[in-house]
């Protein structure tokens, strides 16, 4: 009885923990394979591999309508959590279901958008023509990965799309270095593409723990 629990114990860690094939531990333990298979259904039997499937994530639906009808839109999504990875899942699902043809995606910046871009698995048929564009310029030389100008590359690799960034800083000293950036034909050319914009990417959240604030560029 304790070789058999040890035989079950071998199967089970090669085939859930070593990602063994059971033909693999068929030929590691000297066995044939459908013997490999019994192995594992005694394994949980006995107790030695338990198995937990995560319910289906509830999102609150009927709130969802109801923001959406206070704030005049057409729809509103709220994570059932507070969680960065849950809340960018939700956004790359959305975002994948809501492209069209001809779609000018236009992005800003921060730890969320990143975390989404990231998350974004793009769908089986990719619609076409679709463009990707910075609507901000480099905020962080601290964070520059959560920048417009890393993500929209990023966002456009995925989708096959074409991509234009602002190759200028997001806040600069005074009005007269803005003027001169201004007149670039490159910046303006990337900023009237930003003015086509159909779908939008962008983040609001508190000050408290505000990226743009954690890095200095605002004091308060």
């Amino acid at each position: 009885e304790d070789a058999e629990y040890e035989r079950c114990r071998t199967a089970a860690h090669l085939y859930f923990n070593g990602d063994f094939t059971q033909e693999q531990i068929a030929a590691y333990l000297g066995i044939s394979r459908p013997w490999v298979s019994r192995l594992l259904k005694r394994a949980r039997d006995l107790g030695i591999v338990t198995i937990v499937v995560e319910p289906p994530t509830q999102r609150p639906v009927a709130l969802e309508r109801v923001l959406a009808r206070a704030l005049g839109v057409n729809r509103c999504l709220i994570a059932s959590s507070s969680r960065l990875t849950e809340t960018a899942s939700l956004a790359a699902s959305y975002l994948g279901d809501t492209l069209r043809d001809g779609d000018v995606l236009g992005l800003a910046w921060g730890r969320t958008l990143a975390a989404t871009v990231n998350a974004f698995e793009p769908p089986p048929k990719l619609p076409s023509g679709l463009r990707c564009v910075a609507l901000i310029g480099g905020t962080s030389v601290v964070r520059p990965e959560i920048d417009a100008d890393r993500l929209v590359p990023s966002l456009a690799q995925k989708l096959r799309a074409g991509s234009s960034v602002l190759n200028a800083p997001a806040f600069v000293e005074n009005h007269h270095v803005q003027t001169l950036l201004m007149k670039e034909p490159g910046i303006r050319a990337t900023l009237a593409l930003g003015e086509s914009t159909t779908v939008a990417l962008m983040c609001v959240g508190g000050m408290e723990d505000s990226t743009i604030r954690q890095l200095g560029t605002l004091s308060q």
